[in-house]
Order: C-alpha cells, then structure tokens, then sequence
C-alpha cells in the first residue's frame, strides 16, 4: 500500500514540476507559480515522510527519487519549445500542431 501511494505521490511529483517549469517559461503568474513550487515542496515532504515509515529507508529512498526522476524526465521530454513572432515562448506538449 505505501510503495503505491508513493508511486502516485512521485507522479503528482513530476506533474507539479512540469506545470512550474511551464509557468517559469512563459512567465504568466507569479502566485501560480509560487502555488505550484510550495505544492512540489509538500508533495516531496510527504514523500519523504512516507518512505521514512518503511523498514528499508536506503531502499525506499532510492526508489522514491528513480521514480520522481523518470517521471520528470518524461514529462520534460514531451516539452517544446516555440518561439512566436512577438518574442515570447510558448510551450505545448507532444510533436503535434502548435495551435
């Protein structure tokens, strides 16, 4: 049960990086951005908390961040980037259209 919940916690994990590195490049919205960044730093909390409850802390740990990193990997590896007339970059994700 927690090696589940903490696969859906490292998911929310890189959701929630993916949405600030989002708002970091187009530059909309300080508050959401300064929203996603304290909800990646309490997702990672509880993370950590719930590793720490395990009987193999090292094993689990290194669990956690394999998957927090993957998941991050793969969603910066569907970001790209578009550089519109007017200056500012626009990110969309996937090799489809750029609408």
């Amino acid at each position: 049960m927690r090696n589940i919940l903490s696969i859906l916690l490292s998911i929310a994990l890189g959701v929630s990086v993916y949405f600030f590195y989002r708002q970091y490049i187009t530059g909309l919205n300080l508050f959401l951005m300064a929203s996603f960044a304290f909800v990646l730093l309490l997702l990672l909390f509880l993370n950590i908390l719930l590793i720490r409850k395990s009987q193999s802390v090292k094993k689990k740990m290194l669990t956690a961040i394999l998957i927090s990193g993957v998941v991050v990997a793969l969603f910066f590896s569907f970001l790209k980037e578009d550089n519109s007339e007017n200056g500012n970059p626009r990110v969309y994700l996937g090799s489809g259209s750029k609408n």
